[in-house]
């Protein structure tokens, strides 16, 4: 018996559709070069220099924790990757004082990027074969 679109429920016509297009999108997108990533010490700067001076303040840190945190507790259902970022959340408020005193190197109360510099270091020795070995051999 051949179905023609007629007798095809029209549910499963959705599902094919959305199907195809969906796997229209992942092939062309598997075949789009991606831009590298921004290194993680230039992405910290961005999201947490808020008054835009090329330094972060202890204060910024802790605001833009708070803004996290907020958002996190909004939502009315709470599944186990909210509760994820927000233990994750409460881990960096708590240890944000001892790192950020650790790479404010100057002790001038604030990262600029250069010191945001050793955040990209630490995680591109984590990458490596030998862990963090490379990151206490060299200065950024």
């Amino acid at each position: 018996m051949l179905l023609t679109p007629a007798k095809f429920p029209r549910r499963n016509l959705l599902l094919i559709s959305l199907l195809v297009t969906t796997h229209h999108h992942h092939a062309t997108a598997q075949q789009q070069p991606r831009p590298p990533l921004q290194p993680l010490g230039e992405v910290l700067h961005q999201l947490l220099d808020k008054d835009n001076d090329q330094k972060v303040s202890k204060s910024e840190v802790d605001t833009q924790l708070g803004m996290l945190e907020k958002i996190f507790q909004e939502g009315n259902t709470i599944n186990e990757e909210e509760q994820s970022y927000q233990r994750l959340i409460q881990s960096l408020k708590v240890v944000s004082p001892t790192l950020f005193e650790f790479l404010d190197s100057n002790g001038d109360g604030y990262l600029s990027k250069r010191e945001l510099k050793y955040v990209t270091k630490f995680e591109q020795s984590l990458k490596k074969n030998g862990g963090m070995r490379d990151f206490f051999k060299k200065g950024v």
